[in-house]
């Protein structure tokens, strides 16, 4: 009862979907049900969301969610700016959006999902809606507000009021990039919130895609993302994480703002849409402070010398090793075998790479990336991992700059 029986409207121009129709529709939170809950943007504007209802009455308990992404601030002074701009706040936010991945309306690329209400959910708290700052904090005489977690609650509590989210039986939460990022940390903090005011609630799964920042060392062996998380920690007071990986790591705390811990920790089933080359853990780490390789990276990988080559075959390896092994504390299976868990893991040196191009294959694979997250939503909970976990085997080759994937966007 999942599927959808009707496509939308959509053109093939130079081999790209291009859709038109119901773009979601703007939603500001009526100011008086963020002050409920003290959920506020960084400007101190509350939240915000773009909904699309459900397109006939069978998809009408079913919901997609999808959180926005768009990096994060990392000290006052990049957060007053951030402030002034719609990824600091509800102020000037467009009228429609259009994002891919489950709140697509795209039914050849989003079969599963394209009907149901969708939902995308603002990101302008600056920190992944994981911020708990009590009061606000005055820079320069402008008020900033560390308001994550309450503005997750408040758009929440908003769709269950106002939308019939309380009637939700299927549910897909997601998020593409930083949106990614917090569908990892909210996993099962959102899955706690549909069991508590969702009694009809059947499924409940989790999709973050090109989420996976991974805390991993540059090409001068430190580890400058991990250090940047734990300064983002203290600054937004962070609480709104796993809070079994909270539990587990007492005293260190900060850790569990990492993408990949939380994933050892969740318990919802997860799907992970990444690639092992993902352009975001590049920058923000690997190549973080140097940017000499990734700057030839945006120019397409086979600008890249050899030893660029030769050092992303390392990353490539490093980052499959992380995601197949990593496990929470006293849990002997990793996260990548439990049940109910699946991935499709491309080695494209890209971002968002199956958000948009959902029909990507790996080499040798004949099913999509599309068919795969199919399959995975609509099996039970309990299903076995291998049966949809797919990783990309093939590796770059330092004589031949490229990707051993011919099927990626960017070469």
């Amino acid at each position: 009862m999942f599927r959808s029986s009707l496509l939308c409207a959509c053109l093939v121009i130079l081999g790209f979907r291009i859709c038109h129709g119901s773009d979601l529709k703007l939603i500001v939170i009526p100011k008086e049900d963020a002050e409920k809950q003290k959920g506020y943007c960084l400007d101190g504007s509350p939240p915000a969301i773009f909904f699309a209802p459900a397109k006939n009455e069978s998809m009408k308990n079913n919901w997609a969610l999808f959180f926005h992404g768009g990096s994060a601030c990392t000290d006052l002074k990049s957060c007053k700016k951030r402030a002034g701009t719609i990824q600091g706040s509800s102020k000037n936010l467009p009228s429609t959006k259009s994002r891919g991945g489950p709140v697509s309306e795209d039914c050849g690329n989003n079969p599963v999902f394209c009907q149901w209400n969708r939902v995308i959910l603002w990101y302008c708290d600056g920190m992944f809606f994981a911020g708990n700052r009590e009061e606000p904090v005055d820079v320069d005489g402008t008020k900033l507000y560390f308001r994550g977690v309450a503005v997750l609650e408040t758009i929440l509590l908003y769709m269950k009021d106002k939308l019939g989210m309380a009637n939700a039986e299927h549910v897909i939460l997601s998020g593409g990039s930083a949106g990614g990022y917090s569908a990892f940390l909210h996993a099962d903090s959102v899955h706690d919130f549909y069991k508590e005011h969702a009694p009809s609630l059947k499924k409940y799964k989790v999709m973050p895609m090109s989420g996976l920042f991974l805390n991993a060392s540059n090409i001068e062996g430190k580890y400058k993302f991990g250090e940047l998380m734990k300064s983002n920690f203290e600054l937004h007071h962070v609480t709104g994480v796993n809070k079994d990986c909270l539990a587990a790591n007492e005293g260190v705390h900060f850790k569990c703002a990492a993408p990949e811990v939380n994933y050892a920790y969740t318990k919802a089933p997860i799907f992970l849409a990444n690639s092992l080359l993902d352009y975001g853990t590049l920058e923000y780490s690997f190549f973080n402070p140097n940017p000499t390789g990734s700057g030839c990276l945006i120019h397409g990988i086979k600008s890249c010398p050899a030893n660029v080559i030769s050092e992303l075959i390392k990353v490539q390896a490093s980052f499959t090793k992380t995601i197949l092994t990593i496990r929470a504390k006293n849990e002997p299976t990793p996260a990548f075998q439990r049940k109910g868990n699946g991935a499709y893991l491309d080695n494209c040196v890209d971002h968002d790479e199956i958000e948009e191009k959902p029909s990507i294959t790996l080499t040798n694979e004949e099913k999509s990336a599309r068919d795969v997250i199919a399959e995975w939503y609509l099996q039970d909970d309990d299903g076995p991992a291998d049966k949809y976990s797919f990783y990309e085997k093939c590796q770059l080759n330092p004589d031949k700059p490229g990707s051993c994937n011919p099927k990626c966007r960017k070469q």
